[in-house]
């Protein structure tokens, strides 16, 4: 059986070592308000957006793709 919570994660969904880009997965109730807090707003539903990530000053960590998917139409339907 699988057991569906309400827990918001953020998990590291690329491969370890060296690469060209890294990938972090945020899933969960949550997710839209982390998005606003890292990004300053919350990209449109299936749409990459390059944006500045943003550490909790609000100064520049990196710049990079956000794409938000809204539940049920993620890959794993969260």
């Amino acid at each position: 059986m699988v057991e569906h919570t309400q827990d918001t994660i953020a998990a590291i969904a690329t491969a370890s070592g060296a690469g060209g880009i890294g990938i972090v997965r945020v899933s969960g109730a949550l997710s839209q308000s982390i998005a606003k807090a890292v990004l300053g707003h919350c990209p449109p539903p299936r749409h990459a957006a390059y944006l500045a990530f943003q550490d909790a000053e609000g100064q520049l960590i990196d710049r990079g793709i956000a794409i938000y998917y809204p539940n049920p139409h993620s890959y794993t339907g969260e």
